[in-house]
């Protein structure tokens, strides 16, 4: 959860610093987009990580947990595209907002499950 809360923070404090500076904006952007490659896949190996270890110790994702990994599968999938797409062709702000929107929309869904799953312990 850490690591999805992190991501937005993170993009966001390097496009302002990124910003601040003189280069020309198409560059800024790139740039943007790449702290957001560089952020994502470094968090989504943390996530494998733990998904691997719970696997191992045979834990039960259960139905939700499942939904919750390839729902965040597809929004790391998707925010990557955009940054991919941006870097390649598009040299915008766009991209760069929607990984940080996608980003920030995964931390509240996770630390939504996180809260409804401790008010509702299993018996």
């Amino acid at each position: 959860m850490v690591a999805f809360s992190t991501l937005p923070l993170l993009t966001s404090l390097g496009g302002l610093l990124l910003l601040a500076t003189d280069l020309p904006w198409p560059l800024v952007f790139d740039l943007c987009s790449a702290f957001v490659i560089l952020f994502a896949v470094v968090a989504t190996f943390f996530v494998w990580h733990e998904v691997t270890a719970l696997h191992r110790s045979r834990a039960e994702l259960g139905r939700s947990g499942r939904v919750m990994l390839y729902a965040g599968a597809i929004a790391v999938i998707t925010a990557l595209a955009f940054q991919i797409y941006n870097v390649a062709v598009q040299h915008a702000f766009w991209p760069f907002y929607a990984g940080i929107i996608i980003s920030v929309g995964a931390a509240t869904i996770q630390f939504t499950r996180l809260v409804l799953t401790r008010a509702h312990p299993k018996m």
